[in-house]
């Protein structure tokens, strides 16, 4: 006698899958059995259509997670930091500097413009300081610090696609920021008798306002991972105050 097997699946898609299952347990099926008295057909039949349904969900939980892990990346947003020494005007001044970037491709157009830019803005610290020296009685160097927080929206193009050169790109974005400036102004100089030492006694300047300006930076980047990517860059800032700093930097940055 042919055992009818307890469960049929219809599966046109794994999205209905349990909408479309069918039981066709009989009355006297739905007893309880005994170990003794239960089909081993039925248990063997049952025991495959629950494996196909596993399968069916796991298939379907994987298409899923491939398909929004892919999504995640073809958005390509990136976060850096980069690290490195600023030169202040002519490089008699080094400190410092510190930009934290976030950048996003905003179209997804198939042409070779929009395929390589990205559109972000930075934040960069930078600060550097110049100490007082007495190179003889006539001739000193004065004191000079600076410290800008500046914000630069600014785009990005990478014009080497498909080549070893592809990691190569620039950026050109407008600048505007705060600066505090302290200037020596004046130094006297005072001879102590007593102890034969020339005590210095300086007169400070402050020099603070709203800077206005421009950034061009030319980078290389690598991707050392599917996420995570390492590289160097070089910034030129010119601001309304007459300043001229570069940026001299490694990167270290996330594509999610």
């Amino acid at each position: 006698m042919e055992i009818p097997s307890p469960l049929r699946c219809e599966l046109p898609s794994p999205i209905f899958i349990f909408s479309n299952c069918k039981f066709l347990f009989s009355e006297s099926e739905l007893e309880t059995p005994t170990l003794g008295k239960f089909p081993q057909g039925t248990l063997r039949n049952f025991r495959i259509s629950i494996m196909k349904i596993i399968v069916v969900i796991l298939f379907t939980l994987t298409l899923s997670i491939n398909s929004f892990a892919q999504n995640k990346i073809n958005n390509n947003k990136f976060i850096s930091l980069s690290v490195g020494q600023t030169s202040f005007g002519t490089g008699d001044i080094l400190g410092p500097g510190i930009t934290i970037e976030f950048s996003k491709k905003l179209s997804k157009r198939d042409t070779y413009f929009w395929r390589q830019f990205l559109l972000g803005a930075e934040f960069k610290l930078e600060t550097g300081a110049r100490q007082p020296e007495v190179i003889n009685p006539t001739v000193i160097q004065s004191f000079y610090q600076t410290t800008n927080l500046v914000f630069s929206p600014k785009g990005t193009f990478f014009p080497f696609p498909k080549t070893f050169l592809r990691g190569i790109n620039i950026s050109v974005g407008a600048s505007v920021g705060y600066t505090y400036q302290t200037t020596e102004s004046q130094a006297s100089y005072t001879y102590d008798s007593l102890s034969h030492n020339i005590i210095r006694t300086s007169y400070l300047e402050y020099n603070n306002g709203v800077l206005i300006g421009y950034r061009v930076t030319a980078g290389y980047e690598y991707f050392i991972a599917r996420h995570l990517l390492l590289g160097a860059k070089v910034d030129f800032d010119s601001y309304s105050n007459g300043d001229i700093n570069t940026l001299l930097a490694g990167k270290i940055g996330y594509r999610f």
